[in-house]
């Protein structure tokens, strides 16, 4: 059994001696004495104590001032430290004690008994620890492999919660421990991306789903060059990626997302996959806080942009429902076409954000649709049309409306459809909108689609000239037309 080291400082040669007399009776004990507060600093360095026993006046040092020293050496500061004292002490002097390290007190006079017992219960106590000691080591060896083993396992159940199985890239389950972790504060500005893959699922249905997984996995390396130092990618569902892009320009997220959606000769297997993308820049604080909103948001862009690929399902039942219209009317494609074209040099020249020049393009395609509405014959007259023949031809924004608020992806330029024969003074239709009450994208679309129509014609209306047609412009400016708009398009136009 290890012998149990004791450290006595007390100046009292007498009590030195008496002390040192029952000490030496108790089995397994050594005690060393020392009659300084110095002499026992000296001892600390030499010898390792298992207890102190100190008198609380010294003649070089007070009890408390050495049991801050000693509680302060990190060497020292485990021994357990034991009072020793004559002085009649209140309850405040003993709470000093105890806040200083003390863990007892002893009273002089005391006796053999009771000095015996106080050093055979920190004994007994520092034997128990040390056989706890001795087994814990012995199972330290076996608890380290054991370790090894939980964490390896741990780290395979995290990397496998976090991590995509198809992909290896995050999972959705791990966006909100992301998100969470980190101070969105300092990320700011930051760009969110939401990404699909087009016509996924007729890979699926035809090709099996080993292709479409072949598809998904060389789209996420894709994504994963695109993205290396500009953002944390994120698969979000079966053919759906979320991409985080901390600190990050406008120009340089605006510039990723054009390529994306650009990009359509993505190799897997011998076939050409094509992406639709929506995109979020977010700047401000406030804005930043509801991070579930914006993501919503960005998906919604993403299904616009959806809607204009050719390539996408959604793309394929936009191009199904222009051609219903086109059918009816081939004048209105050849002026939706060149609407579209104006109106994306003048958002050009505006430098208007990549997801509002989706909703533009939208816009132009759209604006007429509710003319599938009108009877063919009112459409292609080439005489005057009645004024109750003009009243139904007027009910063409309220109709495409009611076509696009029905499809989820269309809802956001349903509104804006339905103001685009507005007027700026308030005098048009349908609801005598004025101003500011009306969609910005509604002003543009309404200068563009009065330009195309004067210029081109109508079965009933004989075509202007370039100039005839930018003079009407300027001549309307604040009655009809937004005139800030309309320095834009005629400084693009002339």
């Amino acid at each position: 059994m290890k012998v149990f080291k004791i450290m006595f400082v007390e100046d009292n040669i007498n009590n030195v001696k008496a002390r040192e007399a029952i000490i030496k009776g108790i089995k397994g004990c050594e005690c060393s004495f020392y009659l300084t507060g110095e002499d026992a600093l000296k001892g600390l360095l030499e010898n390792d104590f298992n207890l102190i026993l100190m008198d609380l006046n010294l003649p070089d040092i007070n009890g408390y001032e050495l049991i801050k020293i000693i509680k302060n050496k990190k060497f020292t500061s485990h021994i357990p430290v034991i009072f020793v004292t004559g002085v009649y002490m209140t309850e405040a002097d003993k709470k000093r004690g105890y806040e200083l390290g003390a863990v007892d007190y002893i009273f002089k006079p005391c006796t053999e008994i009771e000095l015996t017992n106080k050093i055979f219960q920190y004994r007994n106590s520092y034997y128990e620890i040390q056989e706890l000691m001795e087994e814990l080591i012995k199972k330290n060896v076996d608890l380290k492999k054991q370790n090894q083993i939980l964490r390896k396992n741990y780290y395979e159940i995290e990397f496998l919660n976090f991590h995509d199985n198809l992909t290896q890239l995050y999972s959705r389950n791990y966006f909100k421990t992301f998100i969470n972790g980190i101070d969105i504060e300092k990320r700011l500005p930051f760009a969110l991306m939401v990404i699909d893959i087009n016509k996924l699922k007729v890979i699926n249905d035809v090709f099996g789903h080993k292709k479409g997984d072949e598809v998904i996995v060389s789209t996420a390396k894709f994504l994963t060059e695109t993205f290396e130092k500009h953002g944390v990618i994120f698969r979000w569902e079966g053919d759906e990626f979320l991409v985080f892009m901390p600190n990050v320009k406008n120009e340089l997220a605006k510039k990723i997302y054009l390529g994306i959606i650009d990009f359509v000769n993505i190799p897997a297997k011998g076939f050409e996959i094509s992406l639709s993308a929506g995109l979020s820049f977010i700047n401000d604080k406030k804005e930043a806080d509801n991070i579930v909103k914006l993501i919503e948001i960005t998906e919604n862009k993403m299904y616009r942009n959806k809607l204009l690929n050719v390539n996408s399902n959604r793309g394929c039942f936009l191009e199904t429902l222009k051609e219903s219209l086109f059918e009816k009317d081939f004048e209105t494609k050849m002026h939706t076409e060149r609407v579209k074209n104006i109106l994306l040099v003048v958002a050009k020249k505006m430098n208007l954000k990549a997801d509002i020049v989706d909703e533009i393009t939208l816009i132009a395609l759209l604006h007429d649709i509710g003319k599938l509405a009108i009877p063919e014959e009112i459409l292609m007259k080439k005489e005057k049309l009645t004024n109750d023949e003009w009243e139904l031809i007027k009910q063409h924004p309220e109709k495409g409306y009611n076509i696009c608020i029905t499809i989820p992806e269309l809802r956001s330029v349903a509104e804006k459809i339905l103001a685009h024969h507005e007027r700026f003074d308030g005098k048009g239709y349908p609801k005598g909108l004025k101003g500011d009450e009306i969609p910005l994208l509604s002003r543009m679309l309404s200068i563009a689609d009065s330009y195309d129509v004067m210029v081109s014609g109508r079965p009933y209306q004989k075509a202007k000239t370039h100039k005839e047609a930018i003079d009407e412009i300027i001549r309307c400016k604040g009655t009809q037309f937004d005139p800030e708009l309309v320095e834009w398009f005629i400084s693009i136009m002339l």
